[in-house]
């Protein structure tokens, strides 16, 4: 099956709206998920953006969404032989480790961390900046990673600012490297893709929270890691389908989840993504790769 005629299938999979009000996000967006891999197959050095902290979860963390696509992608293009670089920041970066760690991926691509105050761990940005200027990537890959909407200012999903919280790696997220996002909710790094307007009106306070940072390329899914899911499979080809796959996804859920991972939705230590179970997530990987043989 040709690119084209699969990166469409999977649009019109992983597009699902789970409650979000991004059904017109993801029509608005149709074809960034064949962009984008045809663009990852001819990646020279990609570096991956991802974690998205909930401040007011109990304990406080990292989300499961993110994390499991970041390592999914991680892995295809690693097994492709291009180098990989990992971004978080000091907040998110247990569970960024521990997706990396459970996919086993963490010995073949490189991981930064980015300080945040309060924070135990990590670099300056500005440091991480300086060598990602003298050393640029050919792409750069956000998956479910916060951005600034209104006046600036990164927001969860409920309209709160979170930047205390955020490292800003939008500064990361800049041209000549092809820009590729990934996200479900209007407020993640690429969204500045779509017309501000599009997200008020339908995505709960959408007028507050819509990123302002564009992409090359946009991936809107119900998940972010069905998007990532579906990316990683384009890039790997039917290869990647040994280790993108639902049984990959719970182990990964699980290890996230030991690592101190929460369900951003519920902001609780569940065994979920987005208040989804794991079923139907896993339904969900496993329906993409069943696609591959259609």
């Amino acid at each position: 099956m040709s690119l084209t005629a699969l990166a469409r299938r999977y649009e019109r999979l992983v597009a699902r709206d789970v409650g979000r009000g991004i059904g017109p996000l993801a029509a608005a967006s149709a074809g960034g998920l064949e962009r984008a891999a045809g663009e990852l197959r001819d990646a020279r050095k990609v570096t991956l953006l991802t974690g998205f902290y909930i401040p007011r979860a109990v304990p406080p963390a990292a989300e499961t969404d993110g994390p499991i696509g970041m390592a999914f992608l991680a892995r295809s293009l690693a097994e492709q032989g291009v180098p990989v670089r990992v971004v978080t920041d000091a907040p998110c970066a247990p569970v960024v480790e521990a997706a990396l760690a459970a996919h086993e991926v963490d010995a073949r691509v490189d991981l930064d961390v980015v300080g945040v105050d309060g924070f135990v761990g990590g670099e300056p940005l500005a440091d991480l900046v300086a060598r990602h200027q003298a050393e640029p990537p050919s792409h750069v890959v956000s998956i479910e990673r916060c951005g600034p909407g209104a006046g600036g200012i990164p927001r969860n999903a409920r309209g709160e600012d979170v930047g205390a919280h955020t490292a800003p790696l939008e500064q990361l997220f800049l041209a000549p490297a092809y820009r590729v996002a990934v996200g479900d909710g209007g407020n993640e790094l690429g969204m500045g893709a779509l017309p501000a307007e599009l997200i008020a009106a339908h995505v709960a306070h959408g007028e507050l929270v819509a990123c302002t940072v564009p992409a090359d390329a946009l991936i809107v899914a119900g998940v972010s890691n069905w998007g990532a899911a579906a990316l990683a499979l384009l890039v790997g080809g039917p290869s990647a389908a040994a280790h993108v796959n639902g049984a990959a996804h719970d182990r990964l859920l699980e290890a996230i989840c030991a690592a101190g991972a929460v369900d951003g939705i519920t902001r609780a230590p569940d065994r979920s993504v987005d208040n989804i179970e794991a079923a139907e997530h896993r339904a969900m990987i496993d329906a993409l790769v069943a696609e591959m043989d259609a």
